[in-house]
């Protein structure tokens, strides 16, 4: 049995011609692709096996153990990175916590100074008192007593 010329219009109708096919890829474009021995020098099947495989995966997690897990939806709420560099590191705030301490210090070694001026003070007006009392049992509403001579 021999093809026709009828028999050849309809497969040239059904498969691509050799002109068709220019239009996808010459052999000057397939020559850019890699070859296999190209590949090998990135990975061989012996380098593959020590993938891990579909079932080494699912011991680790399921997709129904994936499911458990929170989405980008979930942590939308929570603060993102850029939010957290925004934040004062731990030593922008050890920094302020002993920029307060400095001056917190100043102010208190003035208190401390104020209360032992306080304290001094407090002495001499009740020496004062004491002294102002002597003279007013001396001294009656401001005037000398009469001196008595005996």
């Amino acid at each position: 049995m021999s093809l026709t010329l009828g028999d050849i219009e309809k497969l040239k109708k059904v498969f691509a011609t050799k002109e068709d096919l220019k239009i996808f890829a010459t052999k000057d474009d397939l020559k850019r692709f890699a070859t296999k021995e190209d590949l090998k020098k990135f990975a061989t099947k012996d380098d593959l096996k020590r993938f891990a495989t579909k079932d080494d995966l699912k011991k680790f997690a399921t997709k129904e153990d994936l499911k458990r897990f929170a989405t980008k939806d979930d942590l939308i709420r929570f603060a993102t990175k850029e939010d957290l560099e925004d934040l004062a590191s731990k030593q922008d705030l050890i920094e302020f916590k002993s920029d307060i301490f400095d001056k917190i210090d100043s102010v208190l070694k003035e208190l401390v100074t104020m209360r032992e001026e306080l304290t001094v003070v407090t002495h001499r007006v009740s020496n004062h008192e004491d002294r102002l009392e002597s003279l007013e049992k001396i001294h009656p509403h401001g005037k000398h007593l009469p001196v008595v001579n005996d």
